[in-house]
């Protein structure tokens, strides 16, 4: 299983993502009046590892990173480089990062574009 510590980690460490959000990582939500741009991360859904024996206690977690951003064409490269971040790469231990879903929206409350990206993990 995916600890918050170790998303923050893996994430802080990518040199493409930081280049263009710095440590602006943050799980659940962001601190009030953060700059954008911005990544919150929160686990959606959990589902048990299926075994043909006894349970293991091991889970897929299924993880939403939302980026956030001032303009439409930042929040984009902002995904992209979170999925160029994750996707297909071992994040924890054994724990690979896969791609689920990708949607575009804008966010009225904080007047900021937005891009979620789903992961199972």
């Amino acid at each position: 299983m995916i600890t918050s510590a170790n998303l923050y980690d893996f994430l802080a460490a990518d040199t493409a993502l930081n280049a263009l959000i710095g440590n602006n990582v943050y799980p659940i939500q962001a601190p009030q009046n953060c700059s954008a741009p911005y990544i919150i991360y929160q686990r959606i859904a959990t589902q048990p590892m299926a075994t043909l024996g006894e349970a293991t206690g091991n889970q897929f977690d299924l993880i939403q990173f939302s980026c956030f951003a001032t303009t439409f064409e930042e929040v984009d490269s902002v995904g992209l480089a979170l999925v160029a971040a994750l996707d297909g790469k071992v994040v924890h231990a054994n724990d690979n990062a896969t791609l689920q879903s990708r949607r575009d929206g804008y966010e009225e409350a904080v007047e900021l574009y937005r891009v979620d990206c789903d992961f199972l993990v």
